[in-house]
């Protein structure tokens, strides 16, 4: 988890994307095959608990993953009571 104090979400993101890049183009001598990430950004607002906010980000972070790897989601408050009437993401299966 990367925290960013008194960033704005647009911001957040892109620091986020940033980070995706930097880990996409380097390459370990360790490993010959390409590694990446996804990443989930939300914000803290008035009313999250440790809780909230940390289910928020692991919402998106499963979302970047549903919807390809290798990229940043963001979902804010709002979204994330949307995804709260939904259930919980699905589960990825472990050689996806």
């Amino acid at each position: 988890m990367v925290l960013s104090p008194h960033s704005e979400l647009e911001s957040s993101r892109q620091l986020a994307d940033k980070l995706r890049v930097l880990v996409e183009k380097h390459r370990y001598h360790s490993s010959p095959a390409k590694i990446t990430c996804s990443f989930g950004v939300t914000r803290f607002v008035e009313m999250d608990t440790v809780e909230s906010f940390t289910k928020r980000a692991d919402i998106a972070m499963y979302k970047a993953k549903e919807l390809g790897r290798n990229r940043v989601e963001v979902v804010d408050d709002r979204e994330a009571d949307d995804h709260a009437q939904q259930g919980p993401p699905q589960q990825l299966k472990a050689n996806a």
